[in-house]
């Protein structure tokens, strides 16, 4: 959904009385306990559901009353429904700084030790993994799956859009010498 980004999902529901169990995929979940909406989105519109109550877990979920579920049937219904909050609800994340959601379109440069740059792809997804996250990023002739590593990364522009690395040799020829 444009203008928001994805906060989490609702994993289970809790008791008897409509509450559930939301996970949360924020880096600092508790930095949203004053939260009073959140959104699903349904044939493209986001769709407010009103927060009764909220206690955080230790493992970055809630335990969530919402307004709208009064069962604990209702909120089986409601499991793995994934919620959204306005990305104005997004922390600054500084300058150097970068949200997931915000890098996708960006290019990706290749910078050598010699300064020589030369243009990898566009950013067209990251995969958020729990040891590796990688950017997909495409070219005319390939599709590359880059790890995200901070020692790779040389400089950030938000303001052209443009990553540069500086990549591993022979890294991208891996991805242009296979078959897909």
């Amino acid at each position: 959904m444009e203008g928001y980004f994805e906060f989490g999902y609702v994993k289970r529901a809790f008791g008897l009385k409509g509450e559930v169990v939301v996970q949360s995929d924020a880096d600092d979940p508790k930095s949203y306990l004053d939260t009073k909406v959140f959104f699903v989105e349904d044939s493209g519109l986001a769709l407010p559901w009103f927060v009764q109550s909220m206690e955080p877990n230790p493992d970055h979920s809630f335990r969530v009353k919402f307004e709208q579920l009064n069962s604990e049937s209702e909120a089986r219904e409601c499991i793995r429904t994934k919620l959204f909050l306005p990305e104005s609800a997004l922390p600054d994340p500084g300058e150097d700084g970068f949200y997931y959601h915000e890098i996708v379109g960006y290019e990706l440069w290749n910078v050598e030790e010699d300064g020589h740059r030369s243009l990898v792809g566009r950013i067209a997804d990251v995969i958020d993994r729990n040891q590796q996250d990688l950017l997909e990023v495409h070219s005319e002739s390939a599709r590359y799956l880059i790890p995200l590593t901070d020692d790779w990364i040389l400089e950030f522009n938000r303001a052209e859009k443009r990553f540069d690395f500086r990549l591993p040799p022979g890294l991208l020829e891996v991805f242009e010498n296979s078959k897909d």
